[in-house]
């Protein structure tokens, strides 16, 4: 859809090699490594700035490496609770200081994903959170 309306807009052929691998870090690393011509671009979810909160290791950096054009799209993120949480729990906030002393479990879609990144910082902050 956005190849479609680039072509039109640049007048030349855009050709889409999809990366998949490591939350967009292999995408990433390739459009890094890539000659600075300007014919290389990465449209990637947030996960190539989101390294260095969650890993210690990473093939590029997210802020010398790369310049940003503009953004594409928003998307929410979703937090969301098992039925042990009591309904009166109804905000982040709320649930960090009903959560706190309790062992916990954790889920996400992935190491280095959006939502690793916001529970790693949410759970190191704790107070309030937010």
């Amino acid at each position: 859809m956005v190849a479609e309306t680039m072509q039109a807009e640049l007048g030349q052929p855009i050709l889409i090699e999809n990366r998949a691998g490591a939350g967009g870090m292999v995408g990433a690393e390739v459009a890094a490594k890539a000659p600075p011509d300007g014919y290389t671009l990465l449209y990637n979810i947030t996960t190539h700035v989101q390294a260095p909160v969650t890993f210690r290791r990473f093939p590029y950096d997210p802020v010398a490496d790369f310049f940003p054009l503009g953004r594409l799209g928003t998307t929410a993120i979703t937090f969301c609770v098992g039925p042990t949480v009591p309904a009166a729990v109804t905000t982040l906030a709320e649930f960090v200081e009903w959560g706190r002393g309790r062992d916990l479990a954790f889920g996400n879609h992935g190491q280095g994903s959006t939502g690793h990144a916001y529970a790693l910082r949410c759970w190191r902050r704790r107070p309030g959170c937010g």
